[in-house]
């Protein structure tokens, strides 16, 4: 598509579980990143769409991270999460402590 259609509007978002389980050895960053308009950042096992906190699951972070800041993405980030793994923290505030922190390892 993005060789065919040349526009500043035309765009993706990288979804990093999805990324994990239907297309790992694609490197999307590294061939698009310019075209990066949002982030979805969740962590999966590369078997089921878990949508787990990053650090959870098997996605190399480093990685990602790196490639992010080679593109300096700018953008919208949305963690798109749910508490897997994290069933007995009760409290919002103490999950969402945790996500942040992870949030700013990555970015």
């Amino acid at each position: 598509m993005f060789s065919k259609v040349q526009s500043n509007r035309l765009g993706f978002c990288f979804d990093s579980g999805h990324h994990n389980l239907y297309s790992p050895d694609l490197d999307l960053l590294s061939l698009y990143g310019d075209k990066l308009m949002a982030l979805h950042l969740h962590d999966n096992n590369s078997k089921e769409d878990m949508h787990a906190l990053p650090f959870s699951g098997n996605i190399h972070w480093n990685k990602l991270s790196e490639k992010l800041k080679v593109i300096d993405y700018k953008g919208a980030v949305a963690f798109e999460t749910r508490n897997t793994g994290f069933e007995h923290i009760e409290s919002v505030d103490e999950f969402l402590s945790i996500a942040i922190k992870r949030a700013k390892v990555i970015l």
